[in-house]
């Protein structure tokens, strides 16, 4: 089946990005592979020894992955116009992401779906660091859903 990956977290770029996958979904005859990555810090170096439950992380991710959906799902009056499947992964964001391009089973991945930011800490850039890993790393399309915020250049 051909499936459009998109990124979610959480973010109204990404819900934004979550948006354009299902048109772009439902245009090509395609499902939705909706993916959120819980990205956990690495301690390296720690003197005492870290303990994470990645258990409580993936749930967490899982519940605010569904959330999402359920928001965007609303606004369809008869629910997604596309199948639209869910999975949580836990790592690094843009290499999560292109292991799902790569390596999803049953899925013929034909468009990767992100925004241009997400909830990274840095909002004076115009593209987010998940952005820019994919578009140095994914060898299928990606599109790049911008901002709705209105950027005003100043007059030098």
């Amino acid at each position: 089946m051909d499936v459009v990956v998109v990124g979610v977290d959480g973010s109204g770029n990404a819900r934004r990005a979550l948006r354009t996958a299902i048109a772009e979904a439902e245009w090509r005859s395609a499902g939705v592979l909706a993916v959120h990555v819980v990205h956990y810090p690495l301690m390296i170096g720690v003197g005492d020894a870290a303990v994470v439950d990645l258990g409580a992380l993936e749930e967490a991710g899982r519940a605010a992955l569904e959330r999402e959906l359920r928001i965007v799902e609303d606004e369809y009056p008869d629910g997604f116009p596309v199948q639209v499947r869910s999975v949580v992964r836990l790592g690094h964001v843009g290499s999560q992401l292109l292991c799902v391009n790569h390596y999803e089973e049953d899925a013929n991945v034909v468009l990767t779906v992100t925004g241009t930011r997400g909830m990274g800490g840095f909002r004076g850039l115009l593209v987010g660091s998940t952005t820019t890993y994919l578009v140095h790393h994914l060898k299928t399309p990606l599109l790049v859903v911008p901002a709705d915020e209105l950027v005003v250049c100043a007059d030098d």
